[in-house]
């Protein structure tokens, strides 16, 4: 990602999403990780909100911030239905001209000791599994956990 600096001298990541990427968000850069490398996923580190509704990147020696991302299908839809060990702090998403679909991104808050769940759904045509459930580790792993319905509702009704 490209870091970018306003007026003051102020670093920030930029996001550009929604129908024809009218809409954008801005994460902050803390004091002290303005000279890091924006590499997801960000060890030590975690997104705070501000009073004002501001995203700020602040250094934390125990937690690591995730950027998940997850495609629909042709003319799709693409969401997230629940998170294990860690908190959503934004989602948001683009959509394709080309196959009408969506790739929803969420930026998640996670411990550096313990990876995070993450139980996806998604529709459209030429896809996969419309369901699944994905570890995701500090390190830049990924688990594939599951890709089919049935099985996530046995994890859901077991974990109830």
């Amino acid at each position: 990602m490209q870091v970018q600096r306003n007026e003051k001298g102020l670093a920030f990541l930029e996001w550009c999403y929604g129908p024809h990427n009218k809409e954008s968000f801005k994460l902050w850069m803390g004091e002290n990780m303005e000279g890091m490398d924006i590499n997801f996923p960000i060890p030590h580190a975690e997104i705070i909100r501000t009073k004002k509704d501001d995203l700020v990147l602040v250094p934390s020696p125990d937690s690591v911030v995730y950027l998940y991302k997850i495609e629909s299908g042709y003319r799709g839809t693409a969401s997230i239905d629940r998170i294990e060990d860690g908190t959503l702090v934004k989602a948001f998403k683009q959509y394709h001209p080309l196959t009408f679909g969506e790739t929803l991104y969420a930026l998640i808050n996670g411990h550096m000791k313990q990876p995070i769940d993450i139980l996806w759904r998604k529709s459209g045509r030429r896809i996969n599994y419309v369901a699944g459930m994905q570890r995701l580790w500090s390190d830049r792993s990924i688990e594939d956990i599951i890709g089919d319905m049935e099985l996530v509702d046995e994890i859901e009704k077991a974990k109830e």
